[in-house]
Order: structure tokens, then C-alpha cells, then sequence
């Protein structure tokens, strides 16, 4: 009996908790006070894509969304440069990414196809990716594309043409971009042996946040 009421004892005292605590182990809380989550600020990119929604609100347009439209298509076995291919629509889909694959074997393909085609499609195939570049800060904006095999650059019009069956191979451009949204186009071709497709601006990718459609 005497062991009993010891047990019990101490199956009373693990339960209660210190004096003065809430809960099992934690501090008193005080009567009435609702601690709120912080507040965190919006970013520039948001901001901007917030004022160019309001806009296309205010004409009946639909509001714009991240990621952009990537279309998938096959070529000839014969082509050797995207501009005047003659393309096969495959199927199309929403890529949220960036644009940072380094040079590898076109087997499996390319990171920025959905998975049930990656290994399906390793050779004479494009990729077309469209929408619109979020630019929240006014400047002068350095870009460079690298691919293997050729690949196209459009913002706002051409801007830097990388195309034809090479190696990989880098070109550079620069231009003025004053805060706003910009039409945007990445062309990619494969002819196999290896892939890769990099755009950066300054040292590091163009981020994905920056790309909606």
C-alpha cells in the first residue's frame, strides 16, 4: 500500500507542471494578450506585379501568375539552327524554375522538361519559354546566355542570339531596364551529345521569381 500511494504521488507531481507555469513546461501566458505572427514586407517584385495586376483589373484582363509557358517541340534530325526549324508541337506546361542547367549528357533530358518526358525527348527538340520578366529596380542590367546546343534571348525583342549546333558557347548583352514588366522569350535547341542552358544576369541566375505569364 504504501508503494501505491508513492506511485501515485509521483504520477501527480509529473502531470501538474511547475508553480506558476502554463501548461506542462511552459512560461505563464498572460490573461487577455494575442501575440501576432511578424509582419513580413512585401518584396519589389511583388509590389510591382500587385500595381501591374490593379492595372489589368482595371481593363478586364486576367491577373497575371508565376512561372512561365514552356512548349515542347520536335524537329528534323536535319536542323542545325532554331530560327526556321520546322517544329512539332509536343505539348506544353507551366515551368516555375530558373535557367541554370550546366553542361551534361542530353540523357536524361534537359531539368526544365516535365519528368514523364525527360527521357523521352534527349535530341532534335526545342523549347519555347514565354511570358513576362519582372524588372523592380531601374538600371543597367548585364545578361549572359550559354547553351549547348543553341539557344535565343528575347526581353522586349531580340536581344542576344546564341543559336546553331555548337558546343556550349556564351554570348553577352547589356541594356537599359527601367522598373517595369517586360515581354519574355528563351528559345532551346538539342541536337544531342550534350545540353546545357544558363542565363544569368551578373553572377547568378536570373531568379524565377522574376518570371511570370
Amino acid at each position: 500500500m504504501k508503494y501505491l500511494i508513492v506511485l501515485m504521488f509521483c504520477l501527480v507531481a509529473a502531470c501538474a507542471g511547475p508553480k506558476g507555469s502554463s501548461g506542462a513546461s511552459g512560461p505563464q501566458g498572460v490573461p487577455g494578450v494575442v501575440i501576432a505572427p511578424p509582419v513580413v514586407a512585401p518584396s519589389p517584385v511583388d509590389v510591382l506585379v500587385a500595381e501591374y495586376n490593379e492595372q489589368r483589373i482595371a481593363v478586364g484582363q486576367e491577373l497575371i501568375e508565376p512561372g512561365l509557358q514552356c512548349t515542347l517541340y520536335t524537329v528534323p534530325n536535319t536542323t542545325t539552327a532554331i530560327v526556321g526549324a520546322t517544329l512539332t508541337t509536343v505539348g506544353s506546361w507551366a515551368y516555375s524554375g530558373d535557367f541554370d542547367f550546366a553542361n551534361g549528357p542530353s540523357s536524361p533530358g534537359i531539368g526544365m522538361l516535365p519528368p514523364t518526358l525527360l527521357s523521352l525527348y534527349t535530341s532534335y527538340y526545342v523549347i519555347k519559354c514565354t511570358g513576362l520578366l519582372i524588372n523592380p529596380v531601374s538600371g543597367f542590367y548585364g545578361f549572359e546566355l550559354s547553351s549547348d546546343d543553341g539557344a535565343n534571348l528575347s526581353i522586349n525583342g531580340a536581344f542576344i542570339n546564341n543559336d546553331g549546333v555548337h558546343g556550349i558557347v556564351t554570348k553577352s548583352g547589356a541594356k537599359y531596364m527601367a522598373r517595369g514588366v517586360y515581354s519574355f522569350e528563351l528559345d532551346y535547341f538539342d541536337a544531342g551529345g550534350s545540353h546545357a542552358l544558363m542565363l544569368y544576369s551578373g553572377s547568378a541566375a536570373v531568379p524565377a521569381v522574376n518570371f511570370y505569364h
